[in-house]
């Protein structure tokens, strides 16, 4: 109840500082996709999609827009995330320190200060994003291994058979939920799994038929996945381009096949690179430190065991972030950040069981010092939550300012759908259609072009350059200038290129015209 109660502040906070509008990325892609039950990029998010619809259909029947609805839904998530955390912290020193209730809820809150108010994790918790709640079954997913690992250990000839196997079913049915929500999911259940297996088979009761239960368990979640084969056949409002119907492109869209490139470097932007310095690496390393520490002092076979696969499981998400090359990475890096920062709640238990009076005192300190690193997270909320709303407004008055009602418009930008949002809530320039013609590049996407207004969009285009991170390379905005000239030259309608980069638009002039 504590940690529930933790979680409700938690709720409080995000609440907040989430605007009621969209964000940049994904978030319009996100808030379209909950409003409509529709498909999201890959992975699909099909847990996340239904069952967010449901809560952000009930927010909008109350009043609230749709995206304020889409972005309270992360603000859910990561207040379930900072209860989980809390009650995971708070639980994490062994019984053996022998502490009491409110020690134990105090030293739960120094990581949940810590994290709850990253900047980083903000970013998640207050848009319309899949990471809040991608970290709030991490949590959750500890706090179960911590449970599982410490009941074998001190009750494990009190468990007949048949209870084992019951509990193989219900650890495989939540590692089925966070891979029908996140397949990085994988790189939490794959090391707690195997920490499972080692201490069972360290108590000689590991069965193969255990394996099983846990197999038909995970595919329960697993399932959901059948609703994106669904949609293929009978399309959303709004849903992802490149989806096609038929079974080989939902299990492309499942596994995230197009983003294979990525894999084996590291290249985040510019701006990802200074919020990596800012909010990022001043936590992980620290944890991933704290988390080693703690193994390495780890008493007693359940204790190693609960220790070194908590510290494998932060080692391998962190290498994955590592090696995924997308430009904004920091996401990746959550689950290991709050695993790392629970560890301080061991080391405070050590302390405050050897001295009351030294406890007491470090307390202080420490509360002080997540203060201090907490409020600017709280400045850089409330600094988001104002640059949005402006944001949306110059959004929305160059869109209002497009002389044309029906035509193509194109912007370059995965925040294309901020003006399907503008069409599909407030029924603006319905007959305008909008695209991100780095989406038409792709063969099925230029091919459903296509088949709607009859002329192939990249014919007679050589192919685009590849991304540069080399300042001052224009190539990218010469081929988008090209490629808009080439739909210009195939339709009699009105062409216009949307810049809100450079705060402008350009309709392209037809040919004889004028400027």
């Amino acid at each position: 109840l504590w940690s529930a109660g933790v979680g409700l502040a938690a709720l409080a906070v995000y609440l907040s500082l989430a605007p009621p509008v969209s964000a940049d990325r994904d978030t319009a892609e996100f808030t379209l996709v909950l409003a409509t039950l529709g498909v999201a990029h890959p992975t699909g998010y099909p847990l996340y999609t239904m069952l967010g619809h449901a809560f952000v259909s009930l927010l909008h029947a109350l009043g609230a827009t749709w995206a304020f609805g889409a972005n309270a839904w992360s603000a859910l998530g990561g207040a379930l995330a900072m209860a989980f955390l809390h009650a995971f912290a708070a639980r994490l020193a062994p019984p053996a320190a022998r502490l009491s209730r409110r020690v134990r809820f105090v030293i739960g809150l120094l990581p949940v200060a810590l994290f709850g108010l990253n900047g980083s994790w903000t970013a998640q918790t207050c848009f319309a994003e899949v990471y809040s709640w991608h970290v709030a079954w991490v949590c959750g997913a500890a706090l179960c291994f911590m449970w599982l690992v410490r009941a074998l250990h001190a009750r494990d000839e009190e468990w007949p058979a048949g209870r084992l196997h019951a509990h193989a079913a219900c650890w495989g049915f939540l590692c089925g939920l966070g891979g029908a929500h996140h397949v990085t999911a994988i790189l939490v259940a794959a090391p707690l799994s195997l920490g499972l297996l080692a201490a069972l088979a360290a108590l000689k009761r590991l069965r193969w038929t255990m394996m099983l239960a846990a197999l038909a368990g995970a595919l329960v979640p697993l399932a959901s996945y059948g609703y994106l084969y669904w949609r293929a056949l009978h399309p959303a409002p709004v849903q992802w381009p490149l989806l096609a119907p038929s079974l080989g492109s939902v299990v492309r869209h499942t596994t995230g096949a197009q983003y294979r490139t990525f894999f084996g470097h590291f290249a985040p932007s510019v701006e990802q690179q200074a919020e990596l310095s800012q909010w990022v690496y001043p936590v992980l390393f620290p944890g991933l430190l704290l988390l080693l520490v703690v193994a390495l002092l780890a008493r007693g076979r359940g204790d190693r065991t609960l220790a070194g696969s908590l510290f494998a499981t932060a080692a391998v998400v962190t290498l994955y972030g590592f090696s995924y090359g997308v430009a904004d990475p920091a996401s990746y890096f959550l689950p290991a950040m709050a695993l790392g920062l629970a560890a301080l709640a061991p080391l405070g238990g050590a302390l405050a069981a050897a001295s009351r009076g030294a406890a007491r005192a470090a307390g202080a300190v420490l509360a002080v010092v997540a203060l201090a690193l907490a409020w600017p997270g709280i400045g850089k909320g409330l600094e988001r939550r104002s640059g949005f709303i402006t944001y949306d407004r110059l959004l929305h008055s160059m869109w209002m300012a497009v002389p044309a009602d029906s035509g193509f418009l194109f912007w370059a930008d995965d925040m294309y759908y901020r003006l399907y949002e503008y069409q599909r809530f407030r029924h603006e320039k319905p007959a305008l259609y909008v695209d991100n013609p780095l989406s038409l590049m792709n063969a099925e996407a230029s091919a459903r072009f296509a088949r709607r207004f009859g002329f192939d969009p990249m014919a007679g285009l050589p192919p685009a350059p590849p991304p540069s991170t080399t300042p001052g390379d224009t190539s990218m905005e010469h081929y988008l200038d090209e490629f808009g000239q080439n739909i210009n030259r195939r339709t009699p309608l009105p062409v216009v290129m949307f810049e809100p980069q450079k705060a402008r638009f350009r309709v392209l002039p037809k040919s004889g015209a004028g400027p």
